[in-house]
């Protein structure tokens, strides 16, 4: 019942966008008294940080958010900063990924930048659910998966043929140390020669193991890695700790 109330509340008025379905593979979208706007052209001229801030994901260096402000008690549009792991995915270079590993898809934001992005790749988003994931794109493959567990995994890169193939992974998961471990140690392996591995929202409070392991030398011999800091902080958020992104590239 609660559902049916929900589909029809969401088809007579207007709500938050991430309630509602974005399908990337039209040839056009309607607005207004059905005007049609061919967005497809335009889209692929965006850079990396303007589609994350086009489909909101905290990636971007800044990006809008619709909250509810208790002291006003009501629902109000706020600019929110991100963490500006923008310019480092700005970086790769898209022509050369063909399979990309998105672990945490969670409402399909960074999905649809990714698939916005890099146009020519498979985008395999990972997660334990989809209930509130709208992306809707001809190669993107929705994944239901446990990311701590080390079987599924392997079922998953057996299953897609992704040995030795994944160009790309992007963590942005449960942010757990044995979660992001246990998902390194699978699907790092089968990472191209040159290809990289971003682990977000790293803090020391939090992740001090996997912010060490990485500081150390178990991967130096096969991977650049570099530590950089994220926007996100007590500075620019409050009460926001400093957040790190760990970038990992394995060497050719």
């Amino acid at each position: 019942m609660r559902e049916t109330i929900k589909k029809f509340l969401l088809r007579k008025i207007p709500f938050y966008s991430k309630y509602y379905d974005i399908d990337l593979d039209k040839n056009f979208h309607t607005f207004r008294t059905q005007k049609k706007s061919y967005f497809r052209k335009d889209l692929s001229k965006l850079s990396f940080n303007e589609l994350c801030i086009l489909f909101k994901t905290d990636k971007a260096t800044l990006y809008e958010e619709v909250i509810y402000d208790t002291k006003l008690k009501k629902y109000v549009r706020s600019l929110v900063t991100g963490h500006g792991y923008s310019q480092y995915y700005s970086r790769v270079d898209k022509k050369k990924i063909k399979n990309l590993v998105e672990i945490g898809s969670f409402e399909g934001a960074s999905g649809l930048v990714f698939s916005a992005y890099f146009r020519k790749a498979k985008i395999y988003c990972l997660d334990l659910t989809f209930k509130n994931n709208k992306l809707k794109y001809k190669n993107s493959i929705k994944v239901q998966i446990d990311q701590k567990n080390k079987d599924d995994l392997k079922r998953f890169i057996t299953k897609n043929k992704l040995k030795n193939k994944i160009d790309l992974v992007s963590e942005d998961g449960a942010h757990f140390n044995e979660h992001i471990i246990n998902s390194f140690e699978v699907l790092f392996p089968n990472l191209r020669k040159g290809g990289y591995y971003f682990i977000e929202d790293v803090i020391l409070t939090r992740n001090k193991k996997v912010y060490e392991l990485f500081k150390g030398k178990k991967y130096k011999n096969v991977a650049d890695i570099e530590i950089v800091k994220s926007n996100l902080n007590k500075t620019t958020q409050s009460g926001a700790p400093q957040n790190y992104l760990i970038i990992v590239k394995k060497r050719i």
